[in-house]
């Protein structure tokens, strides 16, 4: 029987979240050198990636420019390289 360790880590935090015609803006705070998968989602069902970032002295700014009518919902997931 083989065993294994589940951990789950906040790898990010966001923050600063702005709102404008041309998209959404928001910061991600984290560990220095994270890199991070930005998802987002209509649903909160199914999700898919629009960006990524590295954490620069533990923050990144994302901006999505894309222009929806619908809310989106967004999360980061640490990429495991």
């Amino acid at each position: 029987m083989m065993g294994f360790a589940l951990g789950i880590v906040a790898a990010a935090t966001l923050s600063d979240i702005t709102t404008a015609t041309n998209g959404v803006s928001f910061t991600l705070l984290g560990k220095d050198g994270v890199v991070l998968a930005v998802e987002r989602s209509y649903d909160l069902y199914s999700w898919e990636t629009c960006g990524s970032v590295v954490l620069v002295g533990g923050k990144a700014v994302f901006t999505d420019a894309s222009i929806y009518s619908r809310p989106r919902f967004y999360r980061a997931v640490a990429v495991c390289l």
